[in-house]
Order: structure tokens, then C-alpha cells, then sequence
């Protein structure tokens, strides 16, 4: 009105875009990940007009990690709407990012967080309209978080808390092997993908870290960032892992470890999910048969290999069931042909001719022989002729001086 009446904020963007996605990490205190099924793709926003607590202030340290986990209990592997606000341009050692409002199930993720304490909310001059479209809100949940004293506003400094590493070496996994083991299916939280099959794991109720690999199953190898060393499928089987676990709670069985120190077992995703079974149904993954037969979940992981073969997904879309019994007859045949060798050899008499001597005739069933070499012969002789002159009895008349 009067003065104001046209007035335009510089926006970095013109009017917002919303759309559903679904959140699949979560990056640190203020940046999230979701996945647009519109565009299929990933894409990573800051959450608009709040900053997460700082790792270089003392006080606010510990508070880091705490509203990661916040917002990873809040909304991880869930539908939400997201609002673009303004696009965030590169600026010295920062790189450009979008900024959204982002909200699961009407709550503000951004307010969550300033509402516990657990992030700030900037501050802009009058002009300036890159801000959240829900600012208002944040500055009331700042006002709420500093009046009852939450998390950084409550002048209680919060210790940054170090996990132990389970994996650090071989010698270490063995001291926790046998005690999960006999624990059944143990609570952990998935930390990071870096393959289909390899996963770090995080286990909260004893604050330990470690490295996981599925039994039974072998994934394609995935890509570095730079795209080299590859396998085919590696990013599919990798993009699914991430998709259906990454940051998840899951229920994890323990068979094993490996020679670096990596534990070796099954992750469920829930009761009845397996993360193995899926990656073998999607074709992403094929069944590793001397691990496999070890697993209590052998069954399973054949099965679901089978029906990707039925189906010719993933791996198996070129996949020939004649073709394959035909070379699995043939290798079996192969197979049957090299025992019956190997067998016939073992029973054929080994029958080998030596020139010996009879050194001694014990009686007419048992006598010393030697193998007779000509030059361990004639050493021999020469010995025994020198032991029988050393022990000739000396003349009668013999007086030393």
C-alpha cells in the first residue's frame, strides 16, 4: 500500500513450483535429498531460511548430528511436498543450490527443526524476497525454541559422541561375532551404500559402526562418481540399495566375517523383506552359491534368482533356460569324466624299479637294503674303512713316550 503499492521483492525465481517426491537421504541438518518421480531423478534442497547448528562452535557441535537424526526419524523413505523457493547462486567456496519449503505430512520441516532448538532461522534485509514461503512460521517456532530454553538455545553446550568401529580390523570383528550371532535379528540404522551389496551400518544401541556385505548374492560393481570401473547394472543395483535402505531402520542377521574385518549376513527392511531377495528379483544381483548354501535363507535367495530369470529382468534379460540346461548338462558330463580319471588314476598300482644293496640279511623274510648309487657307494666304503682302521687293537709291544 501507498509507497509499497507494486512492490516486487528481487527474487531469484519466478513463481513456486511444488511437487510430491519422495525423501531418500538426508544430507546434514538443513539439506535433504528427495526423488522426483516426475522428472525420475534425484535432487538435493536446502531447506529455506534456516541454518543447521554450527560444527565450529563448541556449544552447538553436538547438536549437528542430533538434528540430522531428527529429520531422518521425521521423514526418511516418506512422501512429502515440496515448494522451491529461490535458487541460491555459487558464492566463493559454496556451490549453487536450490532452497525449498518441504513438508510431510503438513509438518514444516524447516519449523521441526527451529521449533527444537535444532537450527537457526536467518535473518534478510526488507528487499530482500529469497526467503521461505513459510517464514512467518519459523520465527514463531525460533521465539517458542528460545523461550523454553531447546537444544541450542538452552546454554547447555551438547558433547559430539564418537562411535566405536567394529570393522577396523579382523581381529576386532571376531570379539563381536559370536555375540550377535546368538542374538538373532539385531536393530541398526543404514548409514551409507557404497554398492548393492555393501552397506555401513550403524547399531545405537551400542554406538558401534561397521561394514556389512549381503551373503549369499554378488552385485555388479558400481561405478566410482567419475564413472569409471563399473560393472553393468552396478548404479541400478546401487541406486536400489540406496532407494529401499539408505538410512533406514532395518533388522540385520549376522553369518559371518570376511578377512578384512566387513560382517557378512541378511538385512530386512521389515519383517518380511529381504534386501538380498529384492536385488535377485529385480535381476540387479545374482545368487553366490558357496555363500549361499551356508545361509539359513538359501531357499529364498534361489528363488527369487529364479524368478528373475522367468521374468528376464535385469541380468537375466537376454537369459536362455534351454541354452543354460544344455551347458549345465554339458559341465556336469565334463565334470563326471574328470572324477572317473582321477579315480582311475588313484587305483592304477604305482610300480617303480631301483638298484639296491642288502646290507644286512636279518632272516629270510627281512633284511636292510639301500638305494645303490654309485657315489654314495664308494663314500660309504671309504667311511667303513676308516672306522675299521681307527678300531684295530694296537700291537702288544706298543709303549707310548
Amino acid at each position: 500500500m501507498r509507497i509499497w503499492k507494486g512492490f516486487t521483492g528481487q527474487t531469484s525465481q519466478a513463481p513456486s513450483k511444488t511437487f510430491e517426491a519422495t525423501v531418500i537421504r538426508i544430507v546434514s541438518g538443513d539439506t535433504v535429498v528427495v526423488y522426483d518421480e516426475a522428472r525420475d531423478a534425484d535432487r538435493e534442497f536446502q531447506l529455506s531460511s534456516i541454518r543447521q547448528p554450527r560444527m565450529s562452535d563448541p556449544d552447538q557441535a553436538g547438536y549437528t548430528e542430533k538434528a540430522r537424526e531428527s529429520l531422518r526419524r521425521l521423514c526418511i523413505g516418506k512422501p512429502v511436498t515440496v515448494t522451491i523457493d529461490f535458487h541460491k547462486p555459487a558464492h566463493e567456496n559454496f556451490r549453487a543450490r536450490d532452497c525449498a519449503t518441504i513438508k510431510c505430512k503438513g509438518t514444516d520441516l524447516g519449523a521441526h527443526l527451529v521449533k527444537n532448538g535444532l537450527a537457526g532461522v536467518l535473518r534478510y534485509r526488507a528487499d530482500d524476497g529469497d526467503r521461505s514461503s513459510n517464514y512467518d512460521e519459523l520465527l514463531v517456532a525460533e521465539a517458542h525454541a528460545q523461550e523454553n530454553k531447546q537444544g541450542i538455545h538452552s546454554g547447555k553446550p551438547k558433547a559430539v559422541t564418537k562411535a566405536s568401529d567394529a570393522s577396523e580390523n579382523a581381529t576386532r570383528a571376531r570379539s563381536f561375532i559370536s555375540h550377535w550371532q546368538r542374538s538373532g535379528r539385531i536393530p541398526c540404522v543404514v548409514e551409507h551404500a557404497s554398492a548393492g551389496s555393501r552397506l555401513r551400518l550403524y547399531i545405537p544401541k551400542e554406538n558401534v559402526k561397521l561394514t556389512f556385505v549381503l551373503g549369499g548374492v554378488r552385485c555388479p560393481r558400481a561405478p566410482r562418481k567419475d564413472g569409471a570401473d563399473g560393472e553393468p547394472l552396478g548404479a541400478d543395483a546401487l541406486a536400489y540399495t540406496t532407494r529401499h535402505a539408505m538410512q533406514r531402520n532395518v533388522e540385520v542377521e549376522f553369518d559371518g566375517i570376511d578377512k578384512s574385518g566387513g560382517f557378512i549376513g541378511s538385512v530386512w527392511l521389515s519383517k518380511d523383506v529381504n534386501l538380498a531377495e529384492g536385488l535377485l528379483e529385480q535381476g540387479l544381483a545374482s545368487v553366490h552359491g558357496m555363500s549361499a548354501d551356508q545361509s539359513q535363507h538359501a531357499n529364498l535367495l534361489y528363488a527369487a534368482e529364479c524368478n528373475a530369470k522367468t521374468e528376464k529382468r535385469g541380468m537375466w534379460a537376454e537369459f536362455n533356460a534351454d541354452e543354460e540346461a544344455r551347458k549345465a548338462d554339458e559341465k556336469a558330463k565334463q565334470e563326471q569324466e574328470r572324477l572317473a580319471s582321477t579315480k582311475a588314476d588313484q587305483l592304477k598300482p604305482r610300480i617303480e624299479f631301483l638298484d639296491v644293496m642288502v646290507s644286512e640279511l636279518v632272516s629270510p623274510m627281512s633284511m636292510f637294503i639301500q638305494i645303490a648309487k654309485q657315489s654314495k657307494v664308494a663314500e660309504l666304503e671309504t667311511m667303513m674303512a676308516d672306522l675299521a682302521v681307527s678300531q684295530m687293537p694296537k700291537p702288544a709291544d706298543f709303549a707310548p713316550k
